[in-house]
């Protein structure tokens, strides 16, 4: 009898053994959630040291360009003063974003010193 049972026994379980071995295992890839978490705080921390240095490089081209825009319509109000030997007024227009080159008064005093300022419609006045 107790030959019979370590028969059986063993049986069963080499059988399972085989059932296991033909049904193919499934594996779960996955992530848990404090690697989550820790791929979350580790983006938050590269994109809070990266963003100012963004900013800063892009207000830099804006301002580049903005100083090239002016200097390029300085040259070219200087070049039509040259040639047609007249005085030219450089007007700035904020509100609409335009600079404005247009032929200055003949006979009008000098201006002293170089102070400008923005009248009522935002164009540049001496």
């Amino acid at each position: 009898m107790k030959r019979e049972m370590k028969r059986g026994t063993w049986g069963v379980g080499r059988k399972v053994a085989r059932a296991r071995a033909l049904v193919p295992r499934t594996t779960h890839h996955a992530f848990t959630l404090i690697e989550l978490m820790v791929a979350v705080g580790i983006m938050g921390i590269i994109l809070t040291i990266a963003i100012p240095s963004l900013n800063q490089s892009l207000h830099q081209d804006s301002m580049r360009k903005a100083v090239q825009d002016v200097m390029d319509v300085c040259r070219a109000a200087r070049a039509r003063a040259i040639l047609d030997g007249v005085t030219m007024e450089l007007r700035i227009r904020p509100g609409d974003r335009q600079f404005t080159i247009a032929a200055g008064l003949v006979n009008a005093a000098p201006a002293v010193g170089n102070a400008f300022g923005f009248g009522d419609d935002g164009v540049v006045e001496r």
